[in-house]
């Protein structure tokens, strides 16, 4: 209660209310590998559309450079082929790439990341004796222009700073040396490049190579905010729900990729077989390094068209497995196992068989199979986990959707004084949420009361957590299991049966 001085009347809004809960979103994608340009530090960058992803990573890789670890271009193509609509890339370096440079002792470019498409960029400087300086930084069909440019450090208009705008390059004007008299602003050009210059292209750029590439290239470093590689730039991100390293088969790069998934808990891997790998033995074997809730592996490689090579190719199938993921999420929700979904391809490097299956699915290597008559569709939907509580990916995700929106949305109780009105918020917020996803078909029971239960107050806090300030709650659901073995049971009806 408020402290009042003097008598009088006085208003208090008290607010009692539950407070409302939307869902956290569990279609975003995340995918980790190599690509033509792009930063490769900080915060993974959010990609929308595939040509989006072209403009800021570049297209596919040669196969004759990068082999196996090529395939992050076409990954992100087929998810969004498959229905996906958000995705943020981390891209990833061999160590000996380079980002290409010019240097005259005066002034220093630099390409704003690494790789050969800084070999292709071209700076043009127009000297006006009414407009000043004008740079065009060109890159095949991408321009770039900065106008009425001078030499002058305190100007709005200095060079090294208007530059700092550039999305190519990276400007760093080095000027006079001490005691010397800056540039005079009619020949800005020549005292930047030299007398009968007025261009510069920049060179030394290197993708690096394949030989200098291994698990740490993925699995990444961490070494804080702003400068975090690889799967560890994703610990910057808490939007993305699934993600890929696609086509690397490395397994300290798959079990960093799971532990990351494990260690926040908020997300769900989805994993590569192998391309070549067509023994059951074999698959199994592969399967068993990993036993996790928080991974599904899917299997063979898909066709696609090969944009390096302009002809068919096979493809791991991560990015389009999770664009069915999004997909699913999206059309019917996360409680639906993404299976016996389609797939968009033209093809499978291996077409395994139901026997094959039989022996596959129970040990949680979902299948990608050519069904007569019904296309090329996802024909699994297991966990690679020996856990059967959580056998099912659907069932996985479905409680990462529930812990994490309720997490979400139960900040405001922070501070709160730890009573029984909080307690009964709490829980009409909470009993709001889940009866609106029993609601929409994603629990089990047929009535509320068999599909959740909500438990908060002294049952489950003693008084010292209240003291402590510690609010615990226990909260159950009865999630839905997919129909994995439909079974009709078919008698014979006979004439002389009936009579």
């Amino acid at each position: 209660m408020a402290e009042y001085l003097s008598p009088g009347v006085y208003v208090e809004e008290y607010e009692n209310l539950p407070h409302s809960m939307e869902g956290v979103a569990t279609s975003v994608a995340g995918f980790v590998g190599l690509a033509e340009r792009g930063t490769a530090a900080g915060a993974p960058i959010l990609i929308l559309t595939y040509p989006e992803f072209t403009r800021k990573f570049g297209g596919y890789l040669n196969e004759a450079a990068f082999g196996e670890y090529r395939y992050l271009a076409g990954a992100v193509e087929q998810f969004f082929q498959n229905g996906g609509s958000r995705c943020y890339v981390a891209r990833v370096l061999p160590s000996d790439a380079r980002p290409a440079s010019y240097d005259n002792g005066q002034l220093s470019v630099t390409a704003a990341n690494e790789g050969n498409w800084g070999n292709r960029v071209e700076l043009h400087f127009v000297e006006d004796s009414k407009k000043g300086l004008t740079i065009r930084v060109m890159y095949d069909d991408e321009v770039e222009e900065f106008a009425e440019l001078n030499l002058h450090p305190e100007s709005a208009n200095y060079i090294g700073r208007r530059l700092q705008d550039s999305r190519l390059v990276k400007l760093q004007y080095k000027g006079p040396n001490e005691g010397e008299d800056i540039p005079l602003p009619g020949n800005p050009v020549e005292a930047l490049l030299g007398e009968g210059n007025c261009s510069i292209r920049l060179e030394g750029g290197a993708d690096g190579t394949k030989e200098n590439i291994t698990a740490s290239t993925f699995t990444g470093t961490d070494e804080g905010p702003g400068k975090r590689t690889g799967i560890q730039a994703f610990l910057e991100n808490n939007t993305v729900s699934i993600i890929a390293v696609p086509g690397v088969n490395i397994p300290e790069v798959i079990n960093s990729l799971v532990a990351h998934c494990e260690s926040i808990q908020s997300r769900f891997a989805v994993l590569d077989m192998p391309r070549d790998i067509s023994d059951v033995r074999k698959l199994i074997e592969f399967r068993e390094m990993i036993d996790s809730t928080y991974a599904a592996i899917y299997h063979p490689w898909i066709q696609n068209l090969d944009r390096a090579n302009k002809k068919p190719g096979y493809f791991p199938p991560s990015g389009a497995v999770m664009g069915v993921y999004s997909r699913t999420d999206m059309c019917r929700g996360v409680h639906k196992a993404p299976a016996n979904e389609t797939i968009a391809c033209t093809g499978l490097n291996i077409n395994f068989n139901k026997g094959e299956q039989d022996i596959l699915n129970p040990k949680g290597i979902n299948l990608i199979r050519a069904l007569p008559g019904q296309g090329i569709r996802i024909w699994g939907a297991r966990t690679a986990s020996a856990n059967t509580t959580f056998k099912y990916v659907n069932i996985r995700r479905l409680f990462i959707y529930v812990e994490e929106s309720i997490k979400a949305n139960t900040g405001w109780v922070a501070f709160e004084p730890n009573d029984a009105n909080l307690w009964n918020r709490v829980r009409l917020s909470i009993d709001s949420f889940l009866n609106t996803l029993f609601r929409n078909g994603m629990f089990a029971g047929a009535s509320p009361s068999e599909s959740y239960f909500i438990e908060i107050g002294p049952a489950t806090m003693s008084p010292d957590d209240i003291k402590n300030g510690r609010l615990i709650m226990n909260i159950g659901i009865a999630p839905s299991r997919p129909a994995e073995f439909v079974i009709f049971r078919i008698t014979q009806h006979t004439i002389e049966c009936s009579s």
